[in-house]
């Protein structure tokens, strides 16, 4: 059989081809990796060394790691910053794995990787704060330890902003940080005014009402509905609507932003 050349790209995917973009992108990234590791690591371990030495007790590590993973979404959303430069996208899109093992790689790296990342940063420094604070301070000996904080909810948090900022990098050719927040911010705004004013059309009657045992009629002139409520059939639907509206906000949204970055980066790619 003959040997796979690394440069052909016919096949969707190959476990090869995957490895070399991942250490590409490593390598290209690992600046913006040591730069955010010294960030959240320094400020840790600096205040972590002063606050034993001024009260003799360990800083909690789980505020520093919030922080590691916000430069995360900042790190996020420029991972696709050379599509969009002249002088990088000849060399981006020359480099010799197809746009599924492009794509699979950033989102590994941005996601998985860099929340492992942040992890260990934080773990080492917390164990040379414990280490300092016990030989000078005589303080207590704490090490940071991710799986008794919850991480799990930690991490779907940190996958589903990185979704956001993700998709905007595709999107957005300038300023990608400032440009999603400020979107993040507008969709915000926009759904709080929708949510008031279907709440005013449909349930203030109700609400004002004060959920009274007795079947309210509820008549809307301007709309031309006419429904018969009772309390346990709006409580049923208030709680369906909130079951559903946590299923799309919490899970959905960040598949859909996934989905959509892979197919803005086949266009892009396409187009180029």
């Amino acid at each position: 059989m003959q040997k796979e050349n690394i440069l052909h790209k016919n096949k969707y995917f190959s476990a090869k081809r995957f490895l070399y973009m991942a250490r590409v992108d490593i390598w290209n990234h690992s600046n913006s990796f040591l730069t955010a590791g010294l960030i959240a690591g320094g400020l840790y371990f600096l205040i972590g060394f002063f606050k034993g030495f001024a009260a003799g007790k360990v800083t909690e590590p789980l505020s520093f790691l919030i922080i590691s993973l916000i430069l995360g979404l900042f790190f996020t959303s420029s991972i696709f910053a050379g599509l969009h430069k002249s002088d990088e996208n000849v060399s981006y899109l020359l480099i010799p794995a197809s746009t599924e093992e492009k794509y699979l790689s950033k989102l590994l790296l941005t996601t998985l990787f860099y929340f492992i990342y942040s992890i260990a940063i934080i773990t080492i420094v917390s164990l040379l704060v414990s280490i300092s604070n016990w030989i000078f301070f005589r303080g207590e000996f704490v090490v940071f330890n991710p799986f008794e904080n919850g991480i799990l909810k930690i991490l779907w948090a940190y996958v589903y902003f990185t979704s956001i900022y993700f998709f905007g990098s595709l999107i957005f050719k300038k300023y990608y940080f400032i440009k999603t927040s400020l979107s993040i911010l507008g969709i915000l705004i926009l759904l709080g005014i929708i949510s008031a004013v279907v709440t005013r059309i449909f349930f203030f009657n109700l609400l004002t009402a004060g959920f009274p045992l007795k079947a309210k009629w509820l008549f809307y002139d301007n709309m031309h509905i006419k429904k018969f409520f009772y309390p346990g059939d709006l409580h049923r639907s208030l709680k369906f609507f909130y079951t559903a509206g946590k299923v799309i906000f919490m899970y959905l949204v960040p598949v859909f932003l996934y989905v959509f970055s892979y197919l803005r980066l086949r266009k892009i790619e396409v187009r180029n």
